[in-house]
């Protein structure tokens, strides 16, 4: 098994490149055009059918075709593919270690009282209030007390919401309507709790929304980190994270993983603005937690999730037609 990545001015520069190293029998596994250039990972089978395939290459071709299933971008597909060793390990190592260099992890949260307030900001209803659970369940398993500050006090429920997980997890928590009140919240915060902030859902395209959200970010010394909810494609996630990262958010918590098949769109454009991956959620359950993101737990999720999302498409269409 042969994988190479070719790059020429055209396209047609490129696939001639490819058919003179190998062939007409060659696979297109991905590309990417570029003002100036264009990339192309092709892939060839080139050993007899009764000879053992090199295993390094065709642990290759699984990511490769994995990579394409999850629609990660062309430009770091090909980034991917490139890194890829040859060395005799399992598929999930060799991805882990493409992935490592190509991904910031940030690791799970210092739940410390010195360490600067998590403040969560993102797009309404992408379940900020429930990963604030989660975050404050991580904690809990270091007996680290929590105290949560929520903005959000006007939405239907939210509130409600955010004292029933205040109980359940035995969590202080305080309300604040204005900045100011933010502030003072803030100040009054017991001593020795890990604090977070929950926050108002902020449209990313309207004004009065980001300079709301601005000020409060603005207003106190903390870490602002953005939930974007898994599966858009490419453009609409790299708008959206455009826009958040450019007003303090460095990290990200990607929810609803298990709503999706495919999350190569978000994964593309946290890669495009230097996000770094904190966590994972795949359950609406607060028990289930948050995965901590970090490059092996990525590469098993990239190489299993689609299959296994298939799968229970299969189950689900089959339920579905023996119903009557």
């Amino acid at each position: 098994m042969k994988i190479k990545t070719y790059t020429a001015p055209t396209m047609s520069q490129v696939m001639t490149l490819i058919r003179d190293e190998l062939g007409d029998e060659a696979v297109i596994i991905s590309s990417f055009e570029d003002e100036g250039e264009v990339r192309v990972t092709a892939a060839l089978d080139d050993q007899p059918y009764e000879e053992v395939a090199n295993p390094g290459e065709t642990l290759q071709l699984e990511i490769a075709k994995a990579l394409e299933y999850q629609g990660i971008g062309n430009d770091l597909s090909s980034k991917l593919i490139a890194s890829l060793s040859h060395e005799k390990t399992s598929s999930e190592t060799l991805l882990a270690k493409a992935l490592e260099k190509h991904f910031i992890f940030s690791g799970k949260p210092q739940f410390e009282a010195r360490s600067l307030p998590l403040l969560l900001i993102g797009p309404p209803g992408v379940g900020k209030t429930l990963t604030i659970a989660k975050l404050a369940l991580l904690a809990g398993f270091e007996s680290v007390p929590v105290h949560v500050i929520t903005t959000d006090v006007h939405k239907a429920g939210a509130l409600e919401q955010m004292t029933s997980f205040a109980k359940a997890l035995a969590m202080t928590l305080a309300t604040a309507n204005t900045t100011s009140e933010l502030i003072k919240e803030v100040e009054r915060a017991p001593r020795g709790s890990f604090l977070l902030i929950d926050t108002p859902g902020c449209n990313p395209f309207c004004e009065q929304n980001l300079r709301e959200l601005t000020e409060t970010i603005l207003a106190i010394r903390v870490a602002p980190t953005l939930v974007i909810p898994g599966g858009a494609d490419l453009e609409e996630q790299a708008d959206l994270v455009e826009v958040f990262s450019a007003i303090g958010a460095t990290k990200v918590i990607i929810t609803r993983a298990d709503l999706v098949r495919r999350l190569g769109g978000t994964l593309s454009a946290l890669h495009e603005k230097k996000m770094k991956l904190m966590g994972l959620s795949t359950s609406p359950l607060v028990a289930d937690g948050l995965m901590i993101l970090n490059p092996q737990a990525l590469a098993n999720l990239i190489l299993t999730h689609g299959r296994a999302s298939q799968e229970k498409m299969k189950v689900a269409t089959q339920a579905a037609g023996g119903m009557k």
